[in-house]
């Protein structure tokens, strides 16, 4: 272990900034998957499509456009090499989908939601109403992105970083001990397979965004071979950090 030095967020910021710049190249085939969401995510929210919609679409307009903001977000921090806030962003993503496709499978639950906070009663509707794992085992249990996969993915969101879990703040962690002490230095920046890691499922975030947004729009942009696509690129990074590492069983990372 190096010589400490206190915390700065100004040299925070700025490494998180050139983190960006470089992994926006080395990580070309990542943000070429976050474009085509961003380009189905956009399709899907112009005029026209709402216009075709009878249903009152304010609230899972708002909700729809929140569940993007969380991916963009997430696809940023997750590209500065911050991990478990990633994983944050993209359950705020996914939740944020899953009640604007409840409101629109349900409309009356969109008073519920809007009056969240106005009265201890109007608090108690909204909990018994919007109650994620109701919502998540409500979705269709079929589909491009299956109930399932959907449950995996918040799961999976909730272990590396949405909650304070073990397995997203050990990532990363250095361990070491001397005659005087022993010490553990948490890393904000990490490379390797814990991003792409990180990256994958935020690729997952933004299918299953789109997916559900097709589903209540009742359109079909959602790139048909992009899941492939996630797999194929998340099983290549494995493969090549097995080539230069040894066997990923024997390690303790987080698997792509």
């Amino acid at each position: 272990m190096g010589d400490y030095k206190p915390l700065d967020i100004d040299r925070f910021l700025d490494k998180a900034e050139a983190n960006r710049r470089i992994l926006r190249k080395s990580m070309a085939g990542w943000c070429s998957v976050f474009r085509e969401i961003t380009i189905a995510h956009s399709a899907i929210m112009t005029p026209d499509v709402i216009k075709a919609n009878l249903n009152d679409l304010g609230k899972p307009l708002l909700l729809a456009n929140c569940a993007f903001a969380f991916f963009a977000a997430a696809v940023d921090v997750g590209l500065s090499g911050q991990f478990a806030p990633c994983f944050a962003l993209q359950r705020g993503c996914i939740e944020s989908a899953v009640y604007a496709h409840a409101i629109m499978q349900e409309p009356t639950l969109g008073a519920i939601w809007r009056r969240r906070d106005e009265t201890p009663g109007d608090k108690q509707r909204f909990d018994e109403k919007f109650k994620i794992s109701t919502l998540l085992n409500g979705l269709p249990e079929a589909g491009a992105v299956t109930r399932e996969m959907i449950w995996e993915l918040y799961k999976t969101t909730i272990g590396y970083g949405a909650h304070p879990n073990p397995d997203g703040a050990f990532v990363g962690v250095e361990t070491g001990e001397n005659e005087e002490r022993v010490w553990l230095n948490k890393g904000f920046f990490l490379d390797g397979l814990p991003l792409q890691f990180a990256l994958s499922w935020t690729a997952d975030a933004g299918h299953a965004m789109v997916y559900l947004e097709d589903l209540m729009f009742h359109t079909h942009f959602l790139p048909p071979t992009l899941f492939e696509r996630i797999r194929a690129m998340g099983q290549k990074a494995v493969d090549e950090y097995q080539a230069s590492h040894g066997d990923l069983s024997e390690e303790s990372e987080p698997k792509v």
